[in-house]
């Protein structure tokens, strides 16, 4: 028997219909596997701090287009980088004076409403930090928090996707040579998972 979802749609009917066109989501569906990847998610004891709110797993069923298999291995990718990867996933605090001062950078800015086809437009700053003075893992922490929000803010970039428009002014080698090759190659994987959710 399929549960009773915590889900109350925010998408318009224009979004609705296309995520019935492109993923083949319906009511039915959408009960049916996000019940199942809950069902899943509980019998790993490895993530038993993934969120388990409709909204969050739609993420990635709509995502991954539907495919059970799919979503399964990025939710375990999301966890696992979450846990293994603290330096960009521990402490969290908006409040924090570390955080704050790399939020108040802007390297990362989600634009108002969504473009002509109707993806969410974010512009990224990469020139936007002095890179002596702003640790790598910081700034990139505060990235994550605000795509965090983002995306449990904004449902249809799941469906239409979204667009990155890059800001180059600013950037110089000091950005690339300042940068500790470990902390890249850390971050690397995190591009793997929609929004870590990336």
């Amino acid at each position: 028997m399929i549960e009773k979802l915590d889900y109350v749609s925010t998408l318009s009917p224009e979004i609705i219909e296309k995520a019935e066109k492109e993923l083949g989501e319906d009511e039915h569906r959408r009960a049916e596997s996000i019940s199942a990847l809950r069902e899943w998610a509980k019998k790993q004891p490895h993530l038993h701090a993934m969120p388990l709110d409709a909204n969050f797993l739609l993420r990635y069923l709509r995502g991954c287009k539907y495919s059970m298999e799919k979503a399964k291995k990025k939710l375990d990718l999301t966890m696992t980088l979450r846990t293994a990867l603290p330096e960009f996933f521990d402490e969290w605090d908006p409040l924090s004076p570390e955080n704050q001062a790399a939020l108040n950078l802007g390297g990362t800015l989600p634009l108002p409403g969504h473009d002509f086809l109707g993806r969410k437009v974010i512009l990224a700053r990469p020139g936007c930090t002095d890179p002596y003075k702003f640790k790598f893992e910081q700034v990139h922490k505060a990235n994550f928090m605000i795509s965090e929000v983002m995306c449990d803010e904004d449902e249809q970039l799941f469906i239409t996707g979204m667009a990155v428009l890059i800001d180059l002014e600013g950037f110089t080698l000091s950005h690339i040579t300042a940068t500790p090759l470990a902390m890249m190659k850390k971050l690397g994987p995190c591009f793997q998972v929609p929004f870590i959710a990336i």
